[in-house]
């Protein structure tokens, strides 16, 4: 649940009521959890995976309207970047590892003048997933959906490196063909 990858079944309804209670979750999460940065709710893949789902629907958990609560969002995924960038290398399990480094590099290029931290955070990526990757693009895990996953994930880093107009890293960017 704190990975709030359930916000595109939300999302998917396009209802009041769905965008309602998405904003009421994450308003929740960040008054009970925001703060503690220890727990399960941080480990560092799970607020890897958070950030990207309150980044893929933003417009769903924020309003321009609501001032207040945009704010309160932009500074709890801020300070999820900030001590992404100091504990990601902590995660004991390589995928999550992998998935928290993207939505760092994310999350940077989601932020006007983020391209030097979110090149830092793609450097770190590139080193992570050479250790994780076979020659053949599999993962280390031999799982399919481990795979898929974070294909997915690299996905949404091409976009924002394109909505940026910014070149994506050619070690990461060959590793999607």
């Amino acid at each position: 649940l704190h990975g709030f990858d359930w916000l595109r079944h939300l999302a998917a309804t396009r209802t009041v009521e769905a965008e309602q209670l998405a904003r009421a979750h994450v308003d929740g999460w960040i008054g009970r959890c925001g703060h503690r940065r220890h727990g399960v709710a941080w480990q560092p893949g799970l607020t890897g995976r958070r950030l990207l789902s309150w980044l893929a629907y933003a417009s769903l958990i924020m309003t321009s309207d609501n001032e207040v609560r945009y704010d309160r969002v932009m500074r709890s995924i801020s300070d999820q970047l900030s001590y992404l960038s100091r504990s990601w290398n902590s995660e004991p399990v390589a995928e999550e590892r992998a998935h928290a480094l993207i939505a760092l590099a994310t999350g940077h290029l989601c932020y006007r003048g983020g391209e030097l931290a979110a090149r830092r955070a793609s450097g770190w990526l590139v080193a992570e997933l050479g250790r994780q990757l076979h020659a053949d693009g599999g993962h280390v895990t031999r799982n399919p959906s481990v795979t898929l996953a974070l294909l997915l994930d690299l996905l949404v880093l091409k976009q924002c490196y394109a909505e940026r107009a910014l070149e994506m890293p050619a070690a990461i960017a060959d590793l999607m063909q």
